[in-house]
């Protein structure tokens, strides 16, 4: 296995970049992802899509485009957290 820093093997990489005309963005999110999860070393993170595209300088379709690329081809995953009364209050987001 061949990583970068991040963890991020080069076949994870190949496949992202052949991932159509938005794959270099699913790479870019995916490299921020697994960045946020060094900083925090866990695999699972709070979803806050608009402080990441803030961050990241996206617009909500560039941000959702790449992160649908993610969850297709399954290297992330969106859970909710929901109360006892089963609303959901909030997501998180695992790195696979």
């Amino acid at each position: 296995m061949n990583n970068n820093e991040f963890g991020i093997e080069q076949q994870t990489i190949s496949k992202l970049l052949s991932a159509g005309k938005n794959g270099s963005e699913a790479l870019t999110l995916y490299t921020f992802y697994r960045y946020l999860t060094a900083l925090s070393k866990n695999q699972i993170i709070k979803s806050k899509p608009e402080e990441y595209r803030k961050q990241l300088k996206w617009g909500e379709i560039k941000f959702e485009k790449a992160d649908k690329i993610l969850r297709d081809l399954e290297l992330i995953k969106k859970v909710p957290l929901k109360d006892n009364k089963g609303k959901i209050i909030s997501w998180y987001i695992i790195i696979n």
